[in-house]
């Protein structure tokens, strides 16, 4: 444990870890200002945008990563030191304080096997308890006191019944039944349409009711549009003798989502309705040739991370400043130089420009470490003048 650090004085090959986009972005903003570029990872993120993220991380283009605690499981990186902006989240139902098992989880992102790696805190954590830490540190944790439990012996016979066997309680007191599930609230809500429950008449359709309100919604939201999207599948997959769904309207459905247009959110929005719909096509029971479904659905899945990748790094990396920021922490020597117009060029990039004796900035220009550059150059520039 190190202790409390700035976001700006973070070791190379650091990751900063907050929950919530929002403050994955503003922190991603100032190591941009300040170090030159950084790597995004969120749950938000498809696995390909996200690999896509940690491939730039590895290969050293940037030396830093803002992430959520996505990182914590499935990606191992090349990483130093962990700094937690947060140590609580919201979890689905209200803000909580992480525990010592979570915190462990993600600062053990830091180090391998041989090399020890190290956390700390920054932004507005004010540090942890030696207790926390020495938890942290010896992987000294409370034993499990109860697990989360469902029942699995579903009645279909009708949906009143299928409601009342999933809320069946548990067998043994060290179990909880779990509460709050996105296809327990989806079967909640469908359960209240009256077309929905007129198709619902037999342990078939119940069943079949009961695999739709199971389609994830990648949002994590639980939305109108999500359950208007289930009630209309199970309609049509009710409908007549076919059963299936119908082919125009799935390819309206990915016609809408398959556009590289508009910004983050908007991208991280398509990604996540598309791969509800890769989960759709997966279903070759519901869907006619399901091979190229999937196959349209990946194309489109792939298509937007690409396209979210990209915006990523055109937001949160200044190639221009990760360069100098990286030579300057090698402590090579910089090549430093002032053109005729008053251009200042450091190690080939423009940093600014002399107008008169006065130097003004490039408004991307690294925040806190190149002003010894540009010092050498103006330097430079003044004895060539004999000034």
């Amino acid at each position: 444990y190190t202790g409390y650090k700035k976001v700006t004085r973070l070791p190379r090959r650091s990751a900063v870890v907050a929950f919530s986009a929002a403050d994955v972005y503003s922190l991603a903003e100032l190591v941009r200002r300040q170090r030159g570029g950084t790597a995004v990872v969120l749950g938000a993120l498809s696995p390909r945008a996200r690999n896509a993220q940690v491939e730039m991380y590895q290969a050293g283009e940037v030396d830093y990563l803002v992430a959520t605690d996505a990182i914590g499981m499935g990606l191992n990186m090349d990483l130093d030191h962990v700094a937690f902006a947060r140590l609580g989240k919201f979890d689905g139902r209200g803000p909580r304080r992480l525990t010592a098992p979570e915190l462990a989880q993600i600062a053990g992102r830091a180090g391998r096997h041989m090399s020890d790696g190290s956390f700390g805190v920054t932004a507005e954590v004010a540090g942890l308890d030696e207790e926390l830490v020495e938890q942290i540190e010896t992987h000294a944790f409370e034993p499990l006191k109860a697990l989360t439990w469902r029942a699995s012996r579903l009645d279909y016979r009708s949906v009143g019944s299928l409601r009342r066997s999933l809320e069946e309680r548990p067998p043994q007191p060290f179990l909880m039944r779990q509460r709050d599930a996105d296809d327990m609230a989806a079967l909640e809500i469908l359960s209240r349409s009256e077309d929905v429950l007129a198709r619902a008449q037999n342990p078939a359709t119940v069943r079949l009711l009961w695999e739709i309100c199971q389609i994830p919604d990648f949002r994590k939201l639980l939305t109108d549009h999500h359950t208007a999207l289930l009630a209309r599948i199970f309609l049509q997959l009710t409908d007549g003798e076919n059963g299936k769904l119908s082919q125009d309207w799935v390819a309206k459905q990915l016609d809408q989502i398959d556009s590289t247009l508009g910004d983050i959110e908007t991208l991280v929005e398509r990604i996540a309705h598309i791969r509800t719909w890769n989960y759709i096509a997966h279903r070759g029971d519901w869907i006619d040739d399901p091979a190229h479904w999937q196959e349209r659905a990946r194309g489109i899945e792939e298509k937007l991370s690409d396209a979210l990748h990209d915006r990523l790094t055109q937001r949160f990396v200044d190639r221009r400043s990760a360069v100098l920021v990286k030579r300057l922490k090698d402590q090579d020597d910089l090549v430093a130089a002032v053109r005729a117009d008053g251009e200042v060029l450091v190690e080939g990039h423009a940093i600014g420009r002399l107008e008169g004796l006065a130097f003004i900035a490039d408004d991307k220009a690294v925040g806190e470490d190149l002003p010894g550059a540009v010092r050498d150059a103006l330097v430079s520039f003044a004895c060539s003048i004999g000034a």
